[in-house]
């Protein structure tokens, strides 16, 4: 015999929904998803390239933190600390010193725990971050193979930790 089916009480509708809500407190993730699409944007105009083909590529290469744009699946240019550090500014205030070094230690601590996440070689791993409609989304592969999606609120937080 079924038993008839209980609905959920409001407190457990109002906990899942709460555990789903995810906001954007210090408007972090605007701001980066703005200086990205921003970057990515003036980049593929300068190829004279449909704005979705531009995409970076950081990677560790040599024990250090490079980012590479592409078109498509071409190199087409390096881009220079000094460049990453307004790709990844989340405020206009920060000391660009304390920036680089954050944005440095903080994508070699998730390319480090990416490789121990799922049991490959560090320096095969890196992240594709390309436009998706009006945000942006980040990528992990190794080689050419895609590993997972990643939030660009997980990307801040290995930021400003």
């Amino acid at each position: 015999m079924n038993k008839p089916h209980k609905k959920p009480s409001m407190t457990e509708r109002l906990k899942r929904a709460v555990n789903t809500i995810s906001v954007d407190l210090f408007g972090h993730e605007k701001t980066l998803t703005t200086n990205v699409l921003s970057f990515l944007d003036r980049s593929a105009r300068e190829w004279n390239a449909p704005l979705d083909h531009a995409e970076a590529r950081i990677v560790r290469q040599q024990g250090e933190i490079q980012v590479f744009l592409y078109h498509i699946d071409r190199a087409v240019r390096f881009v220079p600390l000094e460049e990453l550090i307004y790709f990844f500014a989340v405020t206009e205030k920060t000391d660009p010193f304390i920036l680089q070094e954050r944005i440095l230690s903080g994508l070699n601590r998730l390319l480090n725990e990416l490789a121990t996440k799922h049991p490959l070689p560090a320096p095969g791993l890196h992240l594709r971050i390309k436009r998706q409609g009006m945000g942006i989304s980040i990528t992990v592969f190794h080689s050419h193979k895609q590993l997972q999606e990643l939030p660009v609120k997980t990307l801040i937080n290995y930021f400003i930790q």
